[in-house]
C-alpha cells in the first residue's frame, strides 16, 4: 500500500469528527497557515502516524485540500 493510500483512512477518520464549520475554516485557510494548524492536529494525527513527521504534514495538506473541494465559501 502507497503512502498515499495509507493516509486516506486517516484522513477520513479525522472529517468524521470535524463539524461543519470547522471544515469550512480548513478550507478557507490559505496553504501557509497550515503550519499553525498543524500543531493541534499533531496532537491526534501522531496517534495514528507515530514519530512520522513528514506523514502528518501529508495528512494535513490532504485534509485541507478535501476541505477546499467541499466547503470552501463561495460568493454567490
Amino acid at each position: 500500500m502507497s503512502d498515499i493510500e495509507d493516509i486516506h483512512p486517516i484522513v477520513e477518520d479525522i472529517l468524521s469528527s470535524l463539524t461543519f464549520r470547522q471544515k469550512s475554516v480548513i478550507a478557507n485557510m490559505n496553504e501557509e497557515n497550515l503550519d499553525y494548524l498543524q500543531y493541534a492536529f499533531d496532537r491526534y494525527i501522531s496517534k495514528k502516524a507515530p514519530d512520522d513527521e513528514d506523514k502528518r504534514r501529508e495528512i494535513m495538506k490532504l485534509l485541507w485540500e478535501v476541505c477546499k473541494k467541499s466547503h470552501r465559501i463561495r460568493s454567490v
